[in-house]
Order: C-alpha cells, then sequence, then structure tokens
C-alpha cells in the first residue's frame, strides 16, 4: 500500500513507464523481471562475507518458501505427466494444456497442508502423499507419462538425469547416483516428488 517504504524506490515506477513505453506487452514485462539478478538468485548464499546478511530486504539470497497446496499440487500433475507443454505451438494450445491439469489437480490441495509462516509438513501430509490413490497414479506407466518414459530408459545414469532433470530441475549427485541407481521409475519418482527440494520454491 502508499505507506509502505518499498525496499528498492524507483522500481515501481521504472517497470511502470517500461510497460507503457512496450504498449503493455504482458510478456516483455514477465521477461524484464525474470531477467533480474534480483529475480534469479539463488536461495543459497554462496558469499559468505560477514558483511552480507540473511535479511530478505538485503537481496542477499532469494526466500526460501514452501509451494502453496495448489502450487504443489500442480506441480505433481505437470512434473508427472506427459509432457503436454512441450507440444504446445500456440498460446491457446497452453492455456488448453494448463486448464486441464488444473482440472486434474483439482481435488489435491484441499488435502495439503496451508503453507502459513513457519510451515511445517504435518502428519496428514505426510500420509496423504505416502497412501493417496491420486498420488500413487502419478508414480505409474501411463500412455508418455514420466513413469513411461522411464521405464524406457535403459541406461541407470540416462534414467537418473531424466528423473532429476523433471522433478528437480537439476543433475544428480554422485552420492544420489549411488543411492538410486536400484530404484524402479515409481519408487524414483515418489522419492523425488516428497523430497523437502521439490516442496519448496528456491
Amino acid at each position: 500500500h502508499s505507506a509502505n517504504p518499498p525496499s528498492v524506490p524507483g522500481v515501481l515506477e521504472l517497470l511502470a513507464d517500461d510497460f507503457a513505453t512496450h504498449n503493455y506487452d504482458l510478456k516483455h514485462l514477465v521477461r524484464s523481471i525474470v531477467l533480474t539478478h534480483a529475480y534469479q538468485l539463488s536461495s543459497r548464499q554462496t558469499d559468505n562475507r560477514a558483511s552480507l546478511s540473511a535479511d530478505p530486504g538485503d537481496f542477499a539470497a532469494a526466500t526460501l518458501r514452501p509451494l502453496t497446496p495448489r502450487q504443489f499440487a500442480l506441480s505433481l500433475v505437470l512434473a508427472t505427466g506427459d509432457d503436454a507443454f512441450a507440444a504446445t505451438t500456440s498460446d491457446a494450445d497452453r492455456i488448453a494444456a494448463y486448464r486441464a491439469a488444473e482440472k486434474q489437480v483439482a481435488e489435491l490441495p484441499a488435502m495439503l497442508d496451508s503453507t502459513v509462516d513457519g510451515y511445517r509438513p504435518g502428519v496428514g501430509e505426510a500420509l496423504f502423499l505416502s497412501n493417496n490413490p491420486l498420488v500413487q497414479k502419478r508414480c505409474l506407466p501411463e500412455r508418455d507419462n514420466l513413469a513411461a518414459r522411464l521405464a524406457g530408459t535403459k541406461r541407470t545414469a540416462a534414467r537418473l538425469d531424466l528423473a532429476f532433470r523433471t522433478l528437480l530441475g537439476r543433475v544428480p549427485t554422485a552420492s544420489e547416483r549411488v543411492a538410486l541407481a536400484s530404484a524402479p521409475p515409481a519408487d524414483l519418482i515418489w522419492i523425488l516428488m516428497t523430497s523437502v527440494e521439490f516442496r519448496f520454491n528456491h
């Protein structure tokens, strides 16, 4: 609100002027924001100088925060699905694919813990992710979903790379490769999608 002092004065005005200059192009606005250094910060602070605090207002690192129940449910469906977005060629196709994903997760958010300040996942969410048929189905091969693609990948290293890149956006570490080398596709998906790393926005 207007009485709340901005953490970085002038940024809102700069973005507003740029937005108007580019004929109110939302894609340009989003691109301008996501290409900034502040947006791309990792939650891991690599510079350990004492002069840099962990205060979010210092923008030394991104704030680690849990996905909302809706974000988490959508992430489960999109990451374990058939990669419908890769086949889209137009905005209309992408919107249709997103709406289809939203329908698939309509029941899930209510079964997940609210991500309020000081969030800690509870027993109810843990039991839901362990036993619910809707979650278990995401780990089983079906058409061209992630489980089917993993089952069709014979080389262990390639299978682990595919699972980690799809679910966590990175390649596995050496120790993770050793620990998960013999995990069947369904177990591999479940382990990664119920991990703390998947549950939080880094």
